[in-house]
């Protein structure tokens, strides 16, 4: 018999094993989203799920496999409904959440753990709502291991963006430029510099890109210049940046993280710019580590 929320019990309780904590706490979520459904309600239901998830492991491998996957897509169903800027991904926001809290407030823990990455779209300069999101299309309900489709996940990507679906958080966009040229002079290159206005910044990702940042009258201003079709590669662009002398500017690129992909984000702390570039490499999005390139800017 498929499940619904008004047989949840007893269809996951059918083989009669001891109910674990957390799936006690699904069953009264499940009972007060049946008294009261709404948006608060459901959002509860989602949590206890995610819960049991996280205290589960590999989920696949439960008694409860079945029953729970049913479950989770009424939950997405009833998104729909009374969640409906999150809809089918109710549980990649729910779990993005603490994600981008962390974000924001220990960006450097946040990227510096090896079991995620995450992976930036850029947008044009100024102030924009980047959303944090799991890259995975069902949310974390999908396992990762390579090996075994029965094994807990051992990393989970995440996309910022201002097109995703998920939580935001309002930051500074520094735009992409692609008309430095050979015959680009310094006050060409410092025309591009855009001057940052919110305590966290980010970029879209760089791949053969160079980033530079510097001091202008006490506000830190950045540029984000791609090779484009004047460069045969990012070496030879970053070399021509660096042989300008742009006064008191810090300059990141290929030199520094070669044939990686690059997420570089910057935070605003107790009067103090830390900007970190999360390194990771490109077919997998596996982490390579991160460079801490810009301290007190």
């Amino acid at each position: 018999m498929p499940v619904t929320l008004q047989n949840w019990t007893d269809q996951s309780g059918r083989f009669l094993q001891p109910r674990s904590s957390d799936l006690v706490q699904i069953d009264r979520a499940v009972a007060r989203y049946r008294q009261a459904p709404g948006y608060a309600t459901l959002r509860d239901l989602a949590a206890a799920i995610l819960a049991w998830r996280a205290a589960k492991g590999a989920w696949h491998t439960s008694i409860r496999a079945r029953e729970m996957a049913e479950l989770i897509n009424l939950v997405k169903a009833e998104a729909r409904v009374h969640f409906p800027q999150a809809g089918p991904r109710i549980f990649s926001w729910l779990h993005c959440e603490p994600r981008l809290s962390m974000l924001v407030e220990d960006t450097r823990n946040f990227l510096t753990r090896p079991d995620q990455v995450v992976v930036i779209h850029g947008h044009d300069s100024g102030p924009k709502t980047f959303r944090l999101e799991a890259e995975d299309d069902d949310g974390v309900f999908r396992e990762h291991n390579l090996m075994s489709p029965l094994r807990a996940p051992r990393f989970c990507n995440y996309t910022l963006s201002v097109d995703n679906a998920g939580p935001g958080f309002l930051m500074e966009s520094v735009a992409m430029h692609t008309e430095t040229t050979p015959t680009s002079s310094r006050e060409d290159v410092l025309r591009t510099f855009h001057p940052i206005s919110r305590r966290l910044f980010t970029t879209g990702q760089l791949s053969g890109c160079t980033f530079l940042m510097r001091r202008n009258q006490g506000t830190l201003e950045c540029a984000h210049i791609q090779p484009g079709e004047s460069w045969a590669n990012g070496y030879e662009l970053q070399d021509y940046l660096e042989k300008l002398n742009l006064p008191g500017t810090t300059i990141y690129g290929r030199k520094q993280y070669r044939d990686a992909r690059v997420g570089i984000i910057g935070c605003l702390k107790d009067g103090l710019w830390n900007v970190y570039a999360q390194r990771y490499h490109p077919p997998g999005k596996s982490y390579l580590g991160v460079d801490h390139i810009l301290v007190n800017g």
